[in-house]
């Protein structure tokens, strides 16, 4: 082969190359700028509703992600607030004694109130004798380490009054835990000079009840209420304030249409929202009762549930709490036709994102993008490490957004169009390009006159 012509498929093959490798860069519909005070360790930013239009369903908010100033990203996440936050307590809590029975009798009856108190009920035939056992309501769940008795009562003429007591924990008074299954406390008569020994060391399952028994001895505590002891342990608080309000956006029918001897009212959502809850109020009809689904498309994707109203309901609204999910348009169908169209507002608790504040402020929010995705960044381990150095029930700042920005817009969610290829180009060029080298070889042949000597006649 020639070397011009080497050179020639050398360069069709690097410009083939270049063009196949040349890729779309990552672009984002929408920023948002991020209003935060600054010096927090972490910041959690709630993502706008208008951000639900330009964000694609099936990229489960990955195409959302925080920027600094200079568009480098920093890390960022969904946020995951905290269900609950353990605190010490002490508590002092009155020991309410159980009557003992007759051998062979029913006994006391133990119950709950309402609002879940202990009721004793003492049965017919109460033996006579010491009590045996204790009731302690802690009035809420908690985790025991230790439980601190008051003193008994010492024999006279004794130095010391040694009693062994059992100690289980429970839920309803009907299913017991063994916390303790024999442990010794102590009280010393008047003539000793050591301290009782009264704490009881606890490890195990939280409850709110709990039960002391009294496995040896024989302990003389009040039995009219005025006996209290003493817990001490963690219990969980529910943080509230972590998680985000619902919102709800009142919404109207797009089209109405007969189904059967009903009716079908099919509404169109501003955006794919997170929906997690239905709220109907009645209209001029004295009773509304509805089929809500989801619809993707014409096609029925969901059955969510039925709501009913009525015109003796108290103000008129019921609601209906259905699983989170993006939704962009619902259906309710009513069985019998009404008179005016469902009232119908949907409730939904925007997604949070969590982001640690590297680079330069000010930060934005980008959302939207066909191409672009949010690295798996181990924030959560962050965030750890974070409430492990703050103090207890921290978490991140409260940061707000301000009003979008348009960057590539629509063009960032098109499908991009797939790269020329050049594989075949290049191939046509090769062959015909090997045809010429070809031809040119066998024409050369039949130019070149015939070698070797003739022979004479």
């Amino acid at each position: 082969m020639r070397p011009d012509v080497r050179h020639g498929l050398l360069a069709l093959a690097l410009v083939a190359s270049c063009a196949y490798a040349a890729a779309p860069a990552d672009q984002f519909a929408f920023a948002y700028p991020i209003k935060a005070a600054p010096g927090a360790p972490a910041y959690v930013v709630a993502l706008p509703q208008d951000a639900y239009l330009w964000t694609r369903p099936d990229a489960a908010l990955g195409d959302v992600v925080v920027v600094d100033a200079s568009g480098q990203q920093v890390p960022s996440a969904p946020y995951q607030p905290l269900q609950s936050v353990s605190r010490p307590v002490t508590l002092s809590l009155p020991l309410l004694a159980v009557p003992p029975a007759e051998a062979g009798s029913p006994g006391p009856r133990i119950e709950r109130s309402t609002n879940g108190d202990i009721v004793i009920q003492p049965g017919n035939d109460n033996a006579p004798g010491p009590v045996k056992e204790w009731l302690i309501d802690a009035h809420t769940p908690i985790t025991l380490s230790q439980i601190t008795f008051p003193p008994t009562q010492v024999s006279e003429g004794a130095d010391v009054q040694l009693d062994n007591v059992s100690i289980d924990v429970s839920d309803d008074l009907q299913s017991w835990t063994s916390l303790v299954r024999q442990a010794t406390i102590l009280s010393m008569g008047r003539s000793g000079n050591t301290p009782d020994v009264s704490t009881v060391k606890i490890e195990g399952a939280a409850g709110r009840y709990f039960r002391v028994r009294i496995v040896s001895g024989s302990v003389h505590w009040a039995t009219a209420g005025e006996a209290t002891a003493t817990l001490n342990g963690r219990v969980e608080e529910k943080l509230s304030a972590d998680e985000a309000p619902r919102q709800w956006v009142e919404v109207q029918p797009t089209s109405t249409q007969a189904s059967g001897q009903g009716v079908d009212y099919d509404y169109k959502l501003p955006a794919a929202l997170p929906i997690n809850a239905l709220r109907l109020q009645r209209g001029s009809d004295a009773v509304a009762r509805v089929d809500a689904m989801s619809l993707e498309g014409d096609h029925l994707s969901e059955s969510l549930g039925t709501l009913v109203v009525t015109a003796g309901q108290g103000d008129g609204i019921t609601l209906l709490r259905i699983p989170a999910g993006r939704r962009d348009a619902l259906r309710l169908h009513s069985a019998t036709p009404l008179r005016d169209p469902p009232h119908l507002a949907l409730g939904w608790v925007p997604d949070r994102f969590v982001f640690l504040p590297e680079g330069q402020a000010p930060y934005r929010l980008l959302a939207g993008s066909h191409l672009a995705r949010r690295p798996a960044w181990p924030v959560a381990d962050a965030l750890a490490g974070l409430r492990k150095q703050q103090p207890e029930g921290w978490r991140p700042s409260e940061a707000s957004t301000g009003p979008a920005e348009r960057m590539a817009g629509e063009e960032a969610l098109a499908v991009p169009n797939a790269p020329f290829d050049w594989t075949r180009v290049i191939l046509w060029v090769v062959l015909g390009l090997g045809v010429l080298v070809v031809g040119g070889m066998a024409l050369s042949l039949l130019r070149k006159p015939p070698g070797g000597p003739r022979e004479t006649p």
